[in-house]
């Protein structure tokens, strides 16, 4: 049964990726993607989600120009079986692997319009998209920009118990866009807010990262006075 082949193939892709054997896992959803393509099953969300794991395991791969193409198809299938959520996952996903080839404006235009799919979308779903849209404000130099948006992440709290940690990296981003904005006199004030919700948050090794960089950015202040 080419169906169950499928399945088999699916999850041992999954798997192979988690422990990082992307290229056993890509190797394995290819096997998965000519199937579907055999069986032309639009209706099999199976179908998309492949082409849709293929992308991510690409991109991680750095070979971000296939990673788009697999994604776009993704989108396309789940475009025509009317798959509102699988649309908004390869919106947010064509959104990241732009960014990270430069395409600034279309990253963001990806992450905004997936909303038309969403519109009940939770607010802790919208404060990531809000933090990958102040990183990309951020490495354009945009920074006034980058802060609405920090601080439009920050408004929306509190946030569920298991999405608490967001308030420090959006504390993150607004210390270091506040600091090259010139708008230096308000980094003491938010590294201490950041403070305080880490100590909610952590420790852990990505937000433990995150204070130390927040605390060179306070440090170095005090050295320019």
């Amino acid at each position: 049964d080419l169906s169950l082949q499928a399945d088999v193939y699916y999850s041992k892709s999954y798997t192979e990726e988690k422990l990082q054997n992307n290229t056993e896992a890509l190797s394995t959803i290819e096997v998965c993607v000519v199937i579907h393509e055999e069986l032309r099953d639009s209706s099999n969300l199976q179908f998309g989600d492949s082409y849709r794991a293929m992308s991510r395991i690409l991109a991680t791969m750095g070979r971000f120009g296939e990673s788009s193409l697999a994604m776009l198809k993704s989108k396309e299938i789940y475009l025509a079986t009317r798959d509102s959520v699988g649309i908004a996952k390869a919106m947010m996903g064509l959104g990241i692997i732009y960014a990270q080839i430069g395409l600034y404006d279309e990253s963001a235009k990806q992450i905004k319009e997936r909303y038309r799919y969403m519109p009940n979308a939770p607010d802790f779903m919208q404060a990531y998209d809000r933090l990958n849209l102040g990183r990309n404000m951020l490495i354009q130099k945009r920074y006034a920009e980058a802060k609405l948006n920090y601080q439009e992440v920050l408004d929306g709290m509190p946030y569920p118990a298991e999405y608490s940690a967001l308030s420090v990296y959006a504390y993150n981003g607004l210390i270091e866009a506040a600091y090259f904005n010139g708008d230096r006199e308000e980094v003491p004030a938010v590294f201490e807010q950041m403070d305080s919700a880490y100590a909610v948050g952590g420790p852990r090794p990505d937000l433990d990262f995150l204070m130390e960089q927040s605390r060179f950015f306070n440090v170095l202040l005090d050295s320019e006075f």
